[in-house]
C-alpha cells in the first residue's frame, strides 16, 4: 500500500481500506506497465486476501467452520459474506473474481480490457468502504456509554475523505445527529466546505435537523475550518496508522479495549493484525518505561554531584 500518497479526490481510489497484502495486490491491477495475464491474476490473489485476511475475522463461528474445511473455493467464501455484507457490494466482487478467472482459465491469450481492471478496482474499493459501514451498522457509531463513545474518535484518524465516504453512506440508513455532525466535520476537514453547506441544506430540507441545529452546526463548521492546522488531520496512510496508535494508547488509558471489533478492523487496515498493533503498544509502553528509567538513573547522577 503506498502509505505516502497524499489523499486527494483524484488519488483516494488508489488507496482502498484493506489489509496491506491486498492492497499491494490492488496496487499491482493498477499498474497498467504490468502483462494484462499477471494483472488478472493479481485480482483474484487481492479478493483471497480480501476473504481469508479480512471478511473472516467477521463472520461467526458456523460460517468459519464451513470456511475451514479443505477446498472452500474463492467463488464460495464469497458467497458466504453475503451473509454479512451488502449483497450488491458482493455480487461486484464475484464479477471482478470472473474477470481474474479468465486469466487462471484462459492463461495469457485472455482477452481483456482496461475497463475490466477499472471494474474490478472500483468493486474492491467500495467493498473496502462497505466494511466500515457494515460495522456502523451492526454496531453503532456512537454508543452515549463509555465503551462505545470512542469508536468516532478512533475513526477520526484516517483521512478526512475516507470518513466522508463512509459516513455518507451510513447516514443513508441512519440520518441522527451525531452522524450529521461527524460528517459535515469530515467535509469540512477535507476542505469541502460547499459540499458541507449542501449536505446540511439537505438535512434541514428533508427534516433531520431544524433551524436552529442548522444554523449551530454550521457555526460549529467555520470554528473548525479557522482551525484546521491545529487539528492532527492525517494527509496519507502513513500519517492515520500513527494518529491511530496515539489514539488507541489514548483511549486504552480509560478501558481495555482489547477485545473491541473496531479496533480489530481498524488494526487489520493498517497492519494486516490485531496482533501488531499491540505489538506496536507494547514497543511504545516498554519506551516509556526506558524513557522513565533513564530520567530516574540521570535525575540520581545529576543529584549525586
Amino acid at each position: 500500500m503506498n502509505e505516502e500518497l497524499l489523499i486527494t479526490e483524484e488519488s483516494i481510489f488508489q488507496v482502498p481500506l484493506l489489509v496491506p497484502m491486498a492492497a499491494k495486490y490492488f496496487e499491482k491491477i493498477g499498474n497498467k506497465n504490468n502483462d494484462e495475464y499477471y494483472r488478472s491474476v493479481d485480482i483474484r490473489l487481492c479478493l483471497e486476501k480480501i476473504c481469508d485476511n479480512y471478511i473472516y475475522e467477521f463472520i461467526d463461528d458456523k460460517d468459519k467452520e464451513k470456511w475451514n474445511k479443505k477446498g472452500m473455493v474463492l467463488h464460495n467464501k464469497l458467497q458466504v459474506a453475503k451473509n454479512y455484507l451488502d449483497s450488491d457490494i458482493v455480487e461486484a466482487l464475484i464479477a471482478a473474481k470472473n474477470i481474474g478467472n479468465k486469466g487462471a482459465h484462459e492463461g495469457e491469450e485472455a482477452s481483456y480490457c482496461e475497463k475490466d481492471f477499472e471494474v474490478a478496482q472500483t468493486a474492491i474499493f467500495n467493498f473496502s468502504l462497505e466494511v466500515l459501514v457494515f460495522y456502523f451498522k451492526k454496531y453503532g457509531y456512537a454508543k452515549m456509554n463509555k465503551e462505545g463513545s470512542w469508536v468516532p474518535y478512533i475513526f477520526s484518524t484516517l483521512p478526512p475523505l475516507y470518513r466522508v465516504k463512509v459516513l455518507r453512506r451510513y447516514f443513508e440508513t441512519n440520518p441522527e445527529h451525531i452522524v450529521i455532525e461527524k460528517l459535515a466535520m469530515a467535509y469540512t476537514k477535507a476542505r469541502m466546505n460547499k459540499e458541507m453547506v449542501e449536505f446540511l441544506d439537505l438535512c434541514l430540507d428533508v427534516g433531520h435537523i431544524n433551524k436552529y441545529q442548522y444554523d449551530s452546526l454550521i457555526e460549529e463548521m467555520k470554528q473548525i475550518e479557522e482551525c484546521l492546522d491545529k487539528f492532527p488531520i492525517a494527509r496519507n496512510m502513513k500519517e492515520a496508522k500513527e494518529n491511530f496508535l496515539v489514539a488507541c494508547k489514548r483511549v486504552a488509558m480509560e478501558c481495555d479495549i482489547s477485545q473491541e471489533p473496531f479496533i480489530l478492523l481498524m488494526s487489520l487496515i493498517f497492519y494486516g493484525s490485531k496482533d501488531e498493533i499491540l505489538s506496536e503498544k507494547e514497543k511504545n509502553v516498554q519506551t516509556d518505561r526506558d524513557l522513565r528509567s533513564s530520567m530516574i538513573i540521570n535525575w540520581h547522577i545529576v543529584e549525586e554531584k
